[in-house]
């Protein structure tokens, strides 16, 4: 296959997202901050080098995307020095002290800085990438949104172009850095080819109404500072401190994961979420803003504004809007909404629950009331006695069955986010004439083909840890993964540091439960198994 516009053979295309690096290991005490997640900067830099030897050996353009949420500001607490404040001509706030700095310009161009010198082991692979002539796109996604500031590119090109000359790196010089390192606002496409984003637009909690200029403008001193979606609320003022107690804390990257956890808890553990954690939740929802035309009517005309150039640049014309048109609206856009968001899971389990318990009650009573009451069964083989015993076995089997039911009911975390994206992607694939979409976001690789019958649809996955059923069949089998995009295929691949090696992700074929065995099982669809 060839461009059709080039004639030449179209790029290779490798896709990683999810990794999450924060404030990594600090070079002055070598320790690593509590709120890390991605402790694999060498395992990366051993796949870069074999990422640049099948470059060599492809002898085609080879472009690495990293698809968002490459760096997490959000678990970047730590605050600058004394001597650095001063030099910064920034003041912090006491709630910045304890939860870490506003996401303004200045501070979250000194956070980048943080994070490269956190990391500075993958850092260099990406300068070996650069030096190679391999192409990287970085694209912004919900936890690293703050690369939306010219500021913190700037600072991301600085420090980078310092470890280059420690490296000793001559040829990636700050105008080859600009050239072969780029920042990009939302996609990647290729016409006909591919359709490429991160995919946070389409989860209530971190969507943005205006992903091309998510500026707040209702400060009172006017400083500008991010509309952080409130899934980004919910890490900075929850999820940190759960990290910072217990770093090795399971890891929660979504709201509605979180909230059906605490939803499906114990009486016991329910009130230890509701009396430790609420102080925090009323700290979003102090944060949460209140949707004023007068106050984001200049980010939407500034979102308006952009998404008209990108249309004409990019040749997609009127689809990029009904693309953009696509987004799920955002949760939390009011204080009501928010706090309605967070306690429905919670009402609704609760009410169910009390709904099924008194059915269940009235019905045994009444039972038991027409045994007592009806007189004709006294002298009958099947009197009242037996019934009685029919009706103790039956209540045993039932308070069974029931305990059963509830535990994988209440017991089992629902995550919908993959068929979401999967969801978002056919309807993309209505919209674009393109063989093949990726996203990341959820930290699930998969890779399935659409209901178009043509389109192969593709998730990236994550390298940090990911606890799961798949742990007890393969270790690490949903770990350190990524996609490989090679003329029309999409391949779902990890790397096995272990054996230095690119090896294929095993995905389950699918399997629709019966209507017995859905009733009688677990009742879920391995869906993000289908081929």
């Amino acid at each position: 296959m060839s461009d059709i516009r080039t004639g030449s053979p179209p790029p290779d295309l490798y896709f990683l997202s999810d990794l999450h690096l924060s404030a990594g290991c600090s070079k002055e005490s070598r320790r690593t901050s509590r709120l890390e997640t991605f402790y694999y900067d060498y395992e990366f830099s051993n796949f870069v080098d074999r990422l640049i030897v099948e470059s060599s050996l492809r002898q085609r353009e080879t472009i690495v995307i990293l698809n968002g949420d490459i760096f997490d500001f959000l678990a970047v607490t730590k605050i600058p020095t004394p001597d650095e404040i001063e030099q910064l001509g920034i003041t912090l706030t006491r709630h910045e002290k304890k939860f870490g700095m506003e996401s303004e310009p200045i501070k979250d161009a000194w956070k980048m800085r943080h994070i490269i010198r956190g990391h500075p082991e993958f850092m260099a692979a990406l300068l070996r990438l650069a030096d190679a002539g391999v192409s990287v796109r970085l694209h912004r996604g919900n936890h690293d949104l703050e690369l939306f500031w010219p500021e913190v590119q700037d600072a991301f090109y600085d420090e980078i172009a310092k470890l280059a000359y420690l490296e000793r790196a001559p040829d990636v010089i700050p105008e080859n850095l600009r050239r072969l390192i780029t920042f990009h606002d939302w996609f990647y496409h290729e016409p006909g080819r591919i359709w490429v984003e991160h995919g946070q637009q389409y989860e209530a909690s971190n969507s943005l109404s205006y992903q091309l200029w998510p500026v707040l403008t209702t400060r009172s001193d006017k400083t500008p500072t991010l509309d952080l979606p409130t899934g980004s609320l919910f890490v900075r003022y929850v999820y940190n401190r759960m990290r910072i107690i217990d770093p090795y804390s399971t890891q929660v990257f979504s709201l509605e994961k979180y909230l059906d956890i605490i939803s499906t808890s114990n009486a016991l553990e329910l009130a230890k979420a509701l009396f430790v954690h609420f102080p925090f939740f009323t700290r979003a929802l102090k944060r949460a803003r209140i949707f004023e035309l007068g106050g984001m009517g200049g980010s939407a005309a500034k979102h308006r504004q952009r998404l008209a150039q990108m249309s004409e640049e990019s040749g997609l014309g009127d689809n990029l809007g009904r693309i953009d048109a696509l987004r799920r609206f955002p949760i939390g856009v009011t204080k009501y909404t928010l706090f309605r968001q967070m306690m429905r899971p919670i009402v609704r389990n609760f009410v169910g629950l009390i709904v099924v318990f008194l059915a269940s009650i009235g019905g045994w009573m009444l039972l038991f009331s027409l045994i007592q009451n009806t007189h004709w069964l006294a002298g009958s083989v099947l009197g009242k006695a037996s019934l009685m015993a029919v009706l103790a076995v039956a209540t045993i089997v039932g308070l069974f069955a029931a305990s059963t039911w509830f535990s994988r009911r209440y017991g089992r975390v629902k995550d919908t986010l993959n068929e979401d994206l999967v969801a978002h992607a056919e309807a993309i694939s209505r919209i674009l004439d393109v063989r093949l979409i990726v996203f990341g976001h959820s930290h699930g690789v998969d890779r399935r083909l659409l209901s178009n019958g043509h389109t192969l649809y593709g998730n990236s996955g994550t390298w940090i840890a990911v606890r799961g059923a798949w742990d007890q069949l393969r270790p690490f089998g949903r770990q350190f993964t990524f996609l490989r995009v090679r003329d029309d295929d999409i391949e779902a691949l990890r790397w096995n540091d272990w054996a230095a090696r690119i090896e294929p992700v095993t995905l389950f074929e699918h399997y629709e439960p019966t209507v017995i065995e859905k009733l009688i099982g677990e009742g879920t669809k391995t869906r993000d198994e289908k081929p």
